[in-house]
Parts: structure tokens; sequence; C-alpha cells
């Protein structure tokens, strides 16, 4: 409110409120005057939309790091061709068009999602690998960041006999007494026949590690090394067409 129109307007302003009689209608009016002049003044230098009365959808929310504008792109593709086929009711012919393209709009986003979560896995993988070694103390720091966000905490009331209680002291008595006996309750039985049979398969495990492993089948197929064959012959059995891991290896350049 800078320009040379609005000091005119203001001063104008300034001499009807001087020269005015005190009357209510001429003061009404002069007010009227300078909210119209303010309206102007706003619409000529301030930035505004147009309000279509229609009511504002639900904001689009990104909770997932390796979210990006691509995906988001994809997403909205994805949303436009499931309203189309959904929208559009009989002509089979036009239907089933519409719903190949919901398909592969849908296979597209799918698949640069999970291409995006391997790259983010991967990463974060390096990333800690790299810390553990060079910078050991801020190991367990990052390692506490991964997984969920939201965090809980223990409720500060409690119920009780007389009704809620919000004493800290009454709360947290509450809590130690729920769980110090939720497995080690003084009145827990054991059955005898039950405790015998885990003491007897216990003795008969122990039994079977310290033989000789010539005499133990299984111990020697399972500290035996993993041959070329049985890798070979697992690499064979890979379905093609499928999401590579972490390592981000195709399936079919494995078989070649």
């Amino acid at each position: 409110m800078t320009s040379p129109e609005w000091r005119d307007e203001i001063n104008k302003l300034i001499e009807n409120l001087r020269d005015s009689c005190a009357n209510k209608t001429d003061i009404d009016d002069i007010y009227g005057n300078m909210c119209s002049t303010i309206f102007s003044e706003m619409d000529k230098y301030l930035n505004y939309r147009e309000y279509s009365g229609r009511k504002a959808g639900k904001r689009f929310k990104y909770h997932k790091p390796y979210w990006n504008d691509q995906l988001t792109n994809l997403w909205k593709n994805m949303c436009v061709q499931e309203k189309a086929f959904l929208k559009l009711k009989g002509q089979s012919r036009v239907r089933s068009f519409l719903r190949v393209k919901f398909v592969n709009a849908r296979a597209a986003f799918d698949k640069y999602l999970r291409y995006c979560q391997r790259k983010y896995r991967k990463q974060t993988i390096i990333d800690l690998e790299k810390i553990c070694t060079d910078d050991p103390r801020r190991f367990w720091e990052h390692v506490k960041n991964l997984g969920p966000k939201k965090r809980s905490s223990i409720p500060t009331a409690v119920k009780t006999d007389t009704g809620v209680s919000e004493d800290p002291q009454v709360v947290s008595d509450t809590w130690k007494h729920t769980f110090e006996n939720l497995y080690n309750s003084p009145n827990m039985t054991f059955d005898e026949n039950f405790l015998a049979f885990v003491q007897q398969f216990n003795a008969n495990l122990e039994r079977n590690i310290d033989t000789e492993p010539q005499n133990n089948y299984q111990q020697v197929l399972l500290n035996s090394d993993i041959t070329f064959n049985e890798t070979a012959k697992v690499i064979r059995k890979l379905k093609v067409k499928k999401a590579t891991g972490l390592d981000s290896c195709l399936q079919y350049g494995l078989k070649l």
C-alpha cells in the first residue's frame, strides 16, 4: 500500500472526515469507500486465485523416504485411468480398452515403486556398512532411525477400582504390577510329563551333537559347503520377469 493512488485516496479520506459533520451515514459512506479502495489495491498488487466453491479433497501425503516426482506422476496417472474405467458403464469394448490402460498404468507404478524401494534399501545398507567401518559410534544412531517414525508412549491414566487415576505413581505401579507377573505368575503350574519329555528331548539333541560327524548324516549335510551343482540347480529354477533383490541382479542374467 505504498502506491501513489493509495496515498491520494488516504489523503482524500482524511479530508472527508475532517469536513464531515459527524453524521453516521456520511461516516458509513466514507468507510465503505475506504474498504473499496483497499480491496482494489489488494486485487491489483496481490496474487490470488478464484474459489470454485468445490470442497477441497483429501491432501495427498508422502510418508515414504524414497518417494519422488516420478512416482507422484505415475500414481496420478493410475488414478485417472482407474476413474475413467470405473466411471464408464456399458460399451464393453471401450470398457475393456480402458481396463487395459488402467492395468498397464498400475503395473508401471508398481514396477517403479519396487525399484525405488530396492534402491533405497540397498543404499541404506551401504551407508550402514560405511558408518560401521568409518565411525562405529554413529552406527547405533542410524539404526535407531530405521523403521516406523511414529512412537507410542505409555498412557498417563489407568483404570483402578475407584475409577480412572492420573497419578504418576499409581500409573507406574499399575504397569509394573501388570507386567512383572506376565510370565512369572506365582500360581503357574507345570505338567510333569511335559517337563520330562522336554528334558529327554534336550538330552537327545545334546547327545547327537556330541557324536562324531561321520555318524550323523544330517549334521554332515548341514555343515558341508554349498556345491556348484546345487547352485546351478537353484538358478535353473528361477523365474524370469520377477523383481530383483537388493543386489539388482536379473534372473535372466544369472541363467546365461
